[in-house]
């Protein structure tokens, strides 16, 4: 009779293990897709960014707004990301003004067609402060605000460009690739030349608030943490069964 209950000790410390296992194979299923999100850049992000610039190349002409205005972060397949006032989760854009006065934006146009750089103008009293962001809606529902642009950005890829005043002099400019849900893509730091997926956006905030590296170096840690704490548990039980083994050999 003494024998019955080491069995169904062993028995249920078998179930924890596999429940232990089990719980293992799902943490590292469900972070990796995270962690792959994080630089380097996995297969499915390379070369999305196609083309940027700044300024118009055909023109001698310096324009002062020049390395002060800058497309700096958009989120072209925003999913459940962020919300506007209405509670919907438009396509975004935020602009950056990276000098030290308030940039009035009236008059200055928007478009995802740069061939037709006059498609969206900027409304009175549209302002960027210094050192400071603003976010256009992508929605093509104008009449919500004077910061709804009329059109959508495009998931699969397209061109965005800042235009000037005279309507043909570019502020700034990009053409990117093929966009991922609910990842912005945006320049790091605001307003330097380099850009990166951000899978903790930033609309109208700085991107230096949050980088992908340290992003990715805290989750690959605490992953790290949490499997040496398991395999722990794990050398512990098997010694625990190896140790009943043993007992009930020795009072046979």
């Amino acid at each position: 009779m003494r024998g019955e209950p080491r069995h169904s000790g062993v028995r249920v410390d078998v179930f924890i293990l596999a429940i232990m296992l089990f719980s293992v194979s799902t943490i590292i299923s469900n972070n990796v897709s995270e962690v792959s999100k994080i630089n380097p850049l996995p297969e499915q992000y390379n070369s999305k960014i196609i083309f940027t610039r700044q300024g118009n190349g055909s023109s001698n002409v310096s324009n002062p707004l020049k390395g002060i205005l800058f497309i700096n972060e958009f989120m072209a397949d925003n999913d459940g990301s962020y919300t506007d006032s209405q509670g919907d989760y438009p396509d975004w854009v935020e602009l950056y003004n990276r000098g030290d006065e308030e940039v009035v934006l009236d008059g200055m146009y928007f478009t995802d067609n740069l061939g037709n750089p006059t498609k969206w103008m900027f409304p009175d009293n549209v302002t960027i402060p210094a050192d400071g962001h603003i976010i256009l809606w992508a929605d093509n529902l104008p009449e919500l605000g004077i910061l709804h642009l009329d059109f959508k950005l495009r998931a699969n890829g397209e061109e965005l460009g800042l235009v000037d005043r005279d309507g043909t002099t570019i502020i700034d400019s990009i053409i990117f690739g093929k966009q991922n849900r609910d990842v912005s893509y945006g320049r790091y730091p605001d307003g330097n030349p380099n850009w990166e997926y951000l899978t903790t956006p930033t609309p109208g905030w700085s991107n230096d608030e949050i980088t992908p590296d340290e992003e990715g170096s805290a989750k690959e840690g605490w992953l790290l943490v949490l499997l040496i704490v398991i395999l722990i548990a794990l050398v512990i039980f098997i010694g625990r069964l190896k140790d009943r083994k043993n007992r009930g050999g020795a009072e046979k």
